[in-house]
C-alpha cells in the first residue's frame, strides 16, 4: 500500500502501477501467479496482496482470485516478498504453503536470500497435483567481468 520505502513516490503513480498490474495479471491465462517484488507487509485487509486481490477481482469478479498466506505475517527482513495468487475454481491448494528459509534449512542464508514460498496445488478438473515456488534472490553488486565499452 502507498505510501512506502519502496515503490511509488507519488499516490498518483501508485495508482498507475497498480492499474497496470492488475491488467497484465487480468490478461494472463493462469489460475496461479507467482509475485515478486510485493510489498512485505503481511496479508491482513490493509496489506499489497490484500488490496491487489481486492483489485483483480473488482475486475474480472467476486472470488475470482485469492491468495495463499504462510503462518508467519511476513517473511524475511526485507521490505520486499514473493506471494502467491491463485483462483479458487480453478485449482485448490494442497496442504499449506511453506516458506523456505534457515528454519528449514540451517545452510540457507537469510542475510542474502528472501524466502523462498512454495505451495502444492491440485487443478481442479484433472486432479493433476503440482508445485509452485516462487524465488527471489537479492540482487548483488559485484565488480564488472570482461571488457569495458569495447569500441568497433
Amino acid at each position: 500500500m502507498f505510501p512506502t520505502s519502496r515503490g511509488a513516490n507519488t499516490a498518483e503513480e501508485f495508482v498507475r502501477q497498480r492499474t497496470k498490474i492488475i491488467s497484465a495479471i487480468g490478461a494472463l491465462d493462469a489460475a496461479v501467479v507467482g509475485l515478486m517484488e510485493i510489498e512485505n507487509d503481511g496479508y491482513a485487509s490493509d496489506s499489497a496482496i490484500h488490496d491487489l486481490v481486492d483489485g483483480l477481482n473488482q475486475a474480472a469478479g467476486s472470488g475470482t482470485w485469492t491468495f495463499s498466506a504462510p503462518a508467519s505475517a511476513v517473511q524475511g527482513t526485507d521490505a520486499i516478498a514473493q506471494k502467491i495468487i491463485y483462483k479458487p475454481a480453478v485449482v485448490r491448494p494442497v496442504g499449506s504453503i511453506a516458506v523456505l528459509d534457515s528454519s528449514v534449512d540451517a545452510e540457507f542464508d537469510d542475510t542474502k536470500n528472501r524466502p523462498t514460498l512454495a505451495q502444492t496445488f491440485e487443478d481442479i478438473a484433472t486432479g493433476t497435483v503440482f508445485t509452485v515456488a516462487v524465488n527471489h534472490l537479492k540482487s548483488k553488486v559485484g565488480r564488472a567481468v570482461g571488457p569495458k565499452n569495447r569500441q568497433g
